[in-house]
């Protein structure tokens, strides 16, 4: 060998890239997840919440099924006066009864699931809890906990709650669902969906007096 020749140092072991964490994005998991319970219990599982998510084919194919399953009660209803009609009702409840099934079991699991992802694959946001990290020192503001936990369980349908908080879309969503409720209850459509915003407000009021780390739409603690 040459004695002028001189080796080349021996190349470093290629890296494995390394899993990147999850990115948390901006949509709601509570509205997301609230919209698909309750508008699924009035029957009318229309994919909005998919929509939402940018889950746009299952979107599609709810609003398509929901649309056509409308009009097939309607001619259904039409031709109760004849056998067809009284047979194809049933298939058509069976239908409106499986689409609010499937969007209700989606509301949980949007709910519940901490690493149920949005069409585009980032996390929800979390504003069902939304807490101080433990490591953080945080800035206490000026709300007052005990007022917005006492108004979310007495009034919470109305979101005003939320909208002291600075959560104005889920205070929105909440008013807007608690007025259809009211108006339909008295049809005895929307009972149910009212029991379902009432657990939904008695819930948040809850959280609100018993998470010491529970803080606003400014990312403050509320006051004791």
């Amino acid at each position: 060998m040459d004695e002028h020749t001189i080796s080349s140092p021996p190349e470093p072991p290629l890296r494995q890239h390394e899993p990147q964490p999850p990115q948390t994005g901006t949509r709601s998991r509570s509205i997301c997840g609230a919209i698909a319970i309750l508008s699924s219990a009035f029957g009318a599982n229309l994919g909005i919440h998919n929509f939402m998510l940018g889950r746009t084919g299952l979107g599609i194919a709810q609003l398509v099924i929901t649309v056509l399953n409308f009009f097939g009660i309607l001619i259904s209803v039409a031709l109760m006066a004849i056998v067809i009609g009284v047979i194809t009702i049933w298939f058509n409840l069976a239908i409106m009864l499986g689409m609010s099934i499937w969007g209700i079991v989606e509301g949980v699991l949007i709910l519940a699931k901490k690493d149920f992802r949005d069409g585009n694959g980032m996390l929800l946001k979390n504003d069902l809890n939304p807490s101080l990290p433990p490591e953080h020192e945080g800035v206490v503001g000026e709300k007052s906990r005990l007022a917005c936990g006492l108004i979310g369980i007495f009034l919470g349908g109305l979101g005003i709650h939320n909208f002291m908080l600075g959560y104005t879309a889920k205070g929105i969503t909440q008013l807007v669902f608690f007025i259809i409720c009211a108006i339909t209850v008295w049809f005895g459509v929307g009972l149910i969906p009212l029991l379902l915003m009432i657990g939904w407000s008695l819930a948040d009021g809850i959280i609100i007096l018993t998470n010491k780390r529970y803080i606003d739409a400014d990312g403050k603690l509320l006051t004791d």
